[in-house]
């Protein structure tokens, strides 16, 4: 019989510099929510440490027989199901990109999962604006721009403008960890809470994760905006004329 969740869990540890790894065909931004079903004996057991001691793993995106050498910390959010043969349903949330140092592979691979050494990306301080009226600052009002292809994909999927600003919880679970300051606001960059909501593929979300500036992820989530909304405008649009074809003004 599945045995339901045993709840959310929040932690303020210390980042460890040494990480299982968890190596998949995904990648994990900071701030994200990632469901995993867990059936590999190798992450049985890690996951079964990750309940009793709350050590976090990293999530790496898998490249032919290796690893992306960016990946980001996960941490245990909430055990949904466990099952009797060992397997369980995990939600698990991405929380701050790392550099793999060196990888350390077991003794044995089918019990344990591999390791590495890790260091943390740091980010790198927010340059400054370029002066009111100038041609770089008329030309790139980045905040505005960005705040009106997020209204105009609201508008083109049919769903909430205010796309990325509010936070993510996983089903009818709690909140999970946040980093919050002292007023509970979620602190996550906003391009990443942007991009959790974008149908991104695996190379923009991998820059996106090894990027170390918000300007630079915030540019690349625009472009990215500039180029799909059109599409998704003009598929819109036909369906509006095909929905009222025959049904004359």
């Amino acid at each position: 019989m599945n045995r339901r969740s045993r709840g959310t869990w929040q932690t303020m540890d210390p980042l460890p510099d040494r990480l299982p790894l968890f190596p998949l065909q995904l990648v994990l931004l900071p701030g994200e929510l990632l469901p995993l079903h867990i059936f590999e004996e190798r992450y049985k057991n890690l996951v079964a440490r990750c309940v009793e001691t709350r050590e976090p793993f990293g999530v790496v995106l898998r490249l032919g027989d290796g690893v992306a050498a960016v990946g980001c910390l996960a941490r245990l959010v909430a055990v949904l199901e466990e099952f009797p043969d060992g397997r369980s349903n995990i939600v698990v949330r991405g929380e701050a990109p790392f550099r793999i140092l060196a990888i350390d592979t077991p003794e044995d691979a089918d019990q344990e999962p591999m390791s590495a050494a890790v260091e943390y990306l740091e980010e790198e301080p927010t340059e400054e604006p370029e002066p009111a009226g100038t041609a770089e600052a008329d030309a790139l009002d980045a905040p505005a721009l960005l705040d009106e292809l997020l209204r105009r994909l609201g508008a083109a999927r049919g769903d909430d403008p205010s796309l990325g600003d509010e936070p993510v919880s996983p089903g009818d679970e709690e909140a999970p960890f946040d980093a919050e300051d002292d007023d509970g606001r979620d602190q996550t960059q906003r391009s990443f809470r942007i991009a959790v909501d974008l149908d991104l593929g695996l190379s923009l979300k991998q820059r996106l994760l090894e990027s170390r500036r918000e300007s630079e992820r915030l540019a690349l989530i625009t472009d990215y905006l500039e180029t799909i909304i059109p599409r998704l405008e003009l598929i819109e649009s036909r369906r509006e004329a095909i929905r009222g074809n025959g049904k004359g003004d």
